[in-house]
């Protein structure tokens, strides 16, 4: 397993973990291989198209054939913190993950997923958020799913709930490509997990719903 700190990009056989969500996007490609990620901080000098770029080089960089080798790609995010939930916010949201794709050459399904009530939501008013806290995510790889189209399952909880135990054997790259050296970017977790998103049944061909605190989104 590895986690990605933010503008961290990294591969796992199984379990890609995305610590601190609060305005980013965890953004995974999923394929027959293994899982790659990308931490996309929405606070960041580089343009979105130029950073997209940079992860297709990434991705490239670790299997020839990704375009064909890819199955899904998702695209989490928490609460309204990047996109709002209207018409304008899922049409953004739409268009940063169609762009994604392109650049992967990636012709198959993509996936969003809103986390719409688990983390508090900054205050307007006072510009603060009653929590004080972000999102962990986890995204596991089950190579072995009865359900061949979407074997993948997402966790996730509260950041504040996540216990650091151990630095991590493989320090990822950001997304330029460089080690990520800011702060302690190595960090492993561990704790129960208990809000589960099975992707197999959960995710639908539908384009918009929500089930629970959870809003889904079926790009195409």
């Amino acid at each position: 397993m590895i986690n990605l700190d933010t503008n961290d990009v990294g591969f796992d056989s199984r379990k890609i973990g995305f610590p601190s969500l609060k305005t980013c996007m965890a953004i995974v490609y999923q394929m027959n291989t293994g899982l790659l990620g990308w931490h996309d901080a929405y606070a960041n000098s580089k343009a979105f198209t130029s950073k997209c770029g940079q992860f297709q080089t990434f991705v490239q960089n670790k299997t020839i054939n990704f375009w064909s080798a890819g199955e899904n790609l998702f695209g989490l995010i928490n609460r309204e913190e990047r996109f709002n939930d209207n018409g304008d916010g899922l049409q953004r949201w739409t268009s940063e993950l169609t762009e994604v794709a392109e650049a992967l050459k990636f012709k198959g399904p993509i996936w969003g997923v809103r986390i719409a009530s688990h983390v508090a939501r900054l205050n307007s008013i006072t510009q603060k958020d009653a929590k004080m806290d972000s999102l962990y995510a986890e995204f596991e790889f089950d190579p072995g799913s009865k359900n061949k189209s979407r074997p993948v399952t997402v966790k996730y909880r509260t950041q504040s709930g996540m216990k650091v135990v151990a630095q991590q054997p493989e320090k990822p790259l950001d997304i330029y490509g460089h080690l990520n050296t800011n702060g302690n970017p190595y960090t492993g977790y561990k704790s129960d997990l208990g809000n589960v998103i099975n992707v197999a049944s959960d995710f639908k061909a539908f384009f918009l719903y929500t089930v629970g605190d959870r809003q889904f989104i079926k790009i195409r």
